[in-house]
C-alpha cells in the first residue's frame, strides 16, 4: 500500500504518524508519495527512517539531517528536490537498494584550511561536473594564488611521484566530472558544507589500484586515494557495525 504525505500536514516530522494520509509512519514495506502543494514537507531527523520506494513530486522537498538516515528497500523517484545535510561530526545517510532516478542534494561538511587542514573525501553522487562544483560552492570553498593564477581548494593525488595538484582557473573548465569512488583534497575558509548535486549510484563503483612504488623503483608511492561514493556509510571490513 501507499502512504501519502498530508498536503496540510501540522509539522515537517517523519515520524508523526498524523501527517501520513495512513495514519502510520512508513515501514520498509510501504510505498511513499510526496506530492505537490503541501504546506510542511517532510524532514527526517533520526535514525531508522524507511520506506519501500519513494516519488517525491514536482516541487515537493524531503529532507534528511545530519545523523540521521533513510533506507529504502526499493526505488527512488525524484522530481523535485531531495536534500542530505552534515555537520562537523554527523552526516546523513541515504540508502537506495532498488534504484534511483532523479538528482539529489549532498551538503558535506568541510573543514577549514589552516585550523584542521584539508580533507580527503569524494563525492557521494554521480555527474557533479567539478567546475559546476566550484562555481556553486565558490563560497565557501578556499582558493588561494599559486604559480601565477588562483587555485581552487580541490587536489588530486598522483602516487607516481607523491605530489599533490589542485585546479585552477585555468584547468578547471576541462576537468570533468568527479570520478566516483576517487578521492579529492578539499577545504573551506572556515568550516563549512559545500553542496554536491548529482544522482545516486545504486551499482558497484571500482577504482584501479596501483603500486607505483615498485613500478617506479621507488619514485612513486603504493599509497592511493579512493572514496565512499555513495550517500551512506560503507562498513570498512565485515565486523564493522
Amino acid at each position: 500500500h501507499t502512504a501519502i504525505w498530508k498536503t496540510d500536514a501540522s509539522s515537517t516530522d517523519w515520524n508523526t504518524a498524523s501527517n501520513w494520509s495512513t495514519g502510520a509512519v512508513p515501514t520498509t514495506d510501504v510505498n511513499v508519495l510526496i506530492p505537490t502543494g503541501a504546506s510542511n514537507y517532510p524532514v527526517i531527523s533520526s535514525s531508522g527512517a524507511a520506506a519501500k520506494n519513494i516519488t517525491v513530486n514536482t516541487s515537493a522537498t524531503l529532507t534528511i539531517n545530519a545523523d540521521s538516515d533513510l533506507t529504502l528497500s526499493g526505488n527512488l523517484v525524484n522530481r523535485g528536490a531531495v536534500t542530505l545535510n552534515s555537520d562537523s561530526s554527523n552526516f546523513a545517510s541515504l540508502i537506495v537498494q532498488g534504484t534511483s532516478s532523479g538528482n539529489i542534494t549532498y551538503n558535506r561538511y568541510v573543514n577549514a584550511i589552516g585550523t584542521d587542514e584539508w580533507d580527503l573525501i569524494g563525492s557521494p553522487v554521480a555527474s557533479q561536473t567539478i567546475s559546476g562544483f566550484a562555481t556553486t560552492n565558490a563560497s565557501p570553498l578556499a582558493t588561494g594564488g599559486g604559480s601565477g593564477s588562483d587555485q581552487y581548494a580541490i587536489g588530486v593525488y598522483d602516487n607516481s611521484d607523491d605530489s599533490w595538484t589542485n585546479y585552477t582557473t585555468s584547468t578547471i573548465g576541462d576537468a570533468g566530472s568527479f570520478d566516483i569512488g576517487k578521492g579529492y583534497a578539499m577545504g573551506t575558509d572556515s568550516g563549512a558544507t559545500v553542496a554536491f548535486t548529482g544522482t545516486i549510484s545504486t551499482s558497484n563503483e571500482t577504482q584501479a589500484i596501483t603500486d607505483n612504488d615498485a613500478a617506479n623503483s621507488g619514485a612513486g608511492r603504493i599509497w592511493n586515494l579512493v572514496a565512499n561514493p555513495y550517500p551512506s556509510y560503507l562498513n570498512v571490513n565485515t565486523n564493522a557495525d
